[in-house]
């Protein structure tokens, strides 16, 4: 063994290290403590301000609280279990307060829909490997080709199904999520004893070892003895504090289901347009279901009928090509820095001749041909894309 030094810097140097064994090398964390760290660590993912913990009064804790006590549990299981390599990589990336905020849940005033950039990976995914598999290093006047000739038109499609422009007489079908969380409804709307023999039988189906089946059957009936607890549950608010509603991917469990089912009298088992209409929000209550919650009624005074500021005008503004204007004015006063004016005297008409000179500029004729469909006349496109700006 020499030292190679460089400068302020020294480098040890050894020639001819000794063979290890990859049996002799220490196990970073043992196979028997790996299930209960993956459950710890899903828990604290889900965490959230919003969800009332499972004791007496169904507490709400604050951020804090969460965050400190998920650091005390996995630090206090990891130096029980005597895993401190495990603690160090744990604390450096994941419960650094760093960390912490890009991963955890409960760092967020409210609840996402989603949990991942899974759909963001899933575009580029798509890119690459469908329509640029047969390019090495392609020019970028090439991929700008594809993505306007091959990617566009695909995507156009996709928003007119989530917008509903569909033709008539034609049902629009469920999204991906709706088939998913209509799964998951008529699931727990099931029996216990059902869904136990449910579960049963498909581990009897699978192609397990003797020993592996036979654990699985060992919990099977665990669960069928445990004892029913008793939870918090709120279907204003959409909450329960059991620990399936924590981990649910829809804010699902079966305590709210067949507490939701008795009201809209079992109807979300037959109707499909159930899934149609069911909304979730950011804040309690999480999902708007007709027949349980009801639409929230506010007096407002009449108003000119204007027109509203659409997501592609605000793509658009920063651009230059439709302008910028603010969202609440009182009557009599005017906007000179977008143009608009909204004076009490002035006609919708003439509110929206002055919009519809606008959208006629030349800039947005790509934008025309890009997210909206093909009509028989130039006046028939005109007046849907200046209906859907509108």
């Amino acid at each position: 063994m020499f030292i190679l030094r460089h400068g302020d810097q020294r480098l040890p140097i050894w020639p001819n290290p000794p063979k290890v064994a990859a049996k002799d090398l220490p196990d970073f964390c043992p196979a028997e403590h790996r299930s209960h760290i993956i459950e710890r660590f899903r828990v604290h993912l889900h965490q959230h301000t919003l969800i009332p913990i499972n004791d007496a009064d169904g507490t709400h804790l604050t951020a804090e609280e969460i965050y400190a006590g998920a650091v005390h549990d996995m630090y206090q299981y990891c130096f029980e279990k005597d895993l401190s390599q495990v603690w160090a990589y744990l604390w450096n990336r994941w419960y650094t307060p760093a960390q912490w905020k890009l991963w955890a849940r409960s760092a967020n005033p409210a609840i996402p829909r989603i949990k991942t950039t899974m759909i963001v990976e899933s575009l580029w995914k798509h890119l690459k490997h469908r329509e640029l598999a047969h390019f090495n290093q392609p020019r970028l006047d090439l991929v700008t080709h594809i993505v306007l000739e091959h990617l566009l038109p695909r995507l156009r499609q996709t928003l007119a199904d989530v917008l509903d422009h569909r033709r008539k007489g034609r049902a629009k079908p469920l999204a991906s999520w709706q088939v998913d969380f209509r799964a998951d409804w008529v699931y727990h709307s099931k029996t216990d004893e059902h869904r136990l023999v449910q579960k049963e039988l498909e581990v009897r189906r699978m192609s397990l070892k003797s020993k592996d089946r036979a654990a699985r059957l060992a919990q099977l009936e665990a669960e069928a003895e445990r004892e029913k607890g008793t939870y918090h549950t709120s279907l204003q608010d959409w909450t329960c504090s059991c620990p399936s509603y924590l981990v649910s991917r829809f804010l699902l469990c079966k305590h709210l289901v067949r507490a939701a089912n008795i009201p809209l009298e079992s109807s979300p088992l037959t109707d499909l347009r159930f899934f149609l209409r069911v909304r979730r929000h950011h804040l309690p209550p999480f999902y708007h279901i007709p027949g349980i919650h009801i639409e929230p009624t506010t007096q407002t005074s009449p108003q000119p009928s204007l027109p509203r500021r659409s997501i592609i005008e605000c793509r658009l503004s920063s651009a230059g090509l439709v302008g910028d204007r603010s969202d609440e004015q009182d009557e009599g006063a005017a906007s000179a820095e977008g143009g608009y004016v909204r004076g009490a005297e002035m006609g919708s008409d003439a509110i929206h001749s002055e919009y519809d000179d606008r959208l006629s500029s030349p800039g947005l004729a790509a934008l025309r041909e890009t997210y909206f469909f093909d009509h028989d006349s130039e006046q028939e496109q005109n007046v849907s894309f200046t209906a859907y700006m509108k």
